[in-house]
């Protein structure tokens, strides 16, 4: 299961596609945070707004004409959205134990029943909000089969990737010069008095 990926079931879940839908969620949410940082916002007026302008997006994304394989299926608040046909809906969650209500409760959109056993049949879009502000925000795609087993895990964020020794040899350091540093644009000369008058 762990190598599984989302083109393994259900070929429209192509990486760039789910990229669309994870980088708007991630948009929404660093300029949330941005913005509810006052001292007049608490969990409560935060809480509203981490879901209730992802689920606007979501259907701004899905109604601006610009992706012809994302189509708004229910504009409620359990919103629903299709990607190639595949039904899906976000949470706002932790991806290894989602707790919030109706998570694995499907609403009349969301009725998508799986080939075989071992396939997925529910998709969800989890934003995991980081439990420290030295942590990223990563969103999660999962898929989930029809006993609400996870049979595929995708997951996005924006940080980059780090590049870590696996042995214990440490590099000898290298000494390097003092950086040449000089004006990119050549001083002018100061004007003498009077330069500056145009003259007949």
């Amino acid at each position: 299961m762990a190598s599984s990926r989302p083109t393994d079931f259900r070929p429209a879940l192509s990486d760039a596609r789910l990229r669309v839908v994870a980088e708007a969620l991630l948009d929404v949410f660093f300029d949330t945070e941005l913005e509810m940082a006052t001292p007049l916002d608490d969990g409560y007026t935060r809480g509203c707004a981490t879901f209730g302008r992802p689920r606007n997006a979501l259907i701004h994304l899905c109604t601006n004409g610009q992706h012809e394989w994302l189509k708004l299926t229910n504009a409620a608040m359990d919103v629903t959205f299709e990607i190639g046909g595949v039904p899906c809906r976000f949470f706002a969650d932790d991806p290894l134990q989602p707790r919030k209500r109706g998570f694995f409760r499907r609403n009349a959109c969301d009725q998508l029943f799986a080939d075989s056993l071992g396939e997925p049949a529910l998709f969800r879009f989890i934003v995991a909000k980081p439990a420290t502000p030295d942590e990223d925000v990563e969103v999660f795609f999962i898929g989930y089969d029809e006993g609400d087993n996870e049979v595929f895990r995708w997951q996005h964020s924006r940080s980059a990737p780090v590049i870590s020794s696996v042995d214990v040899d440490v590099p000898a350091e290298v000494a390097l010069e003092p950086a040449k540093v000089r004006p990119r644009i050549q001083a002018l000369p100061d004007k003498a008095a009077g330069d500056e008058a145009t003259q007949d």
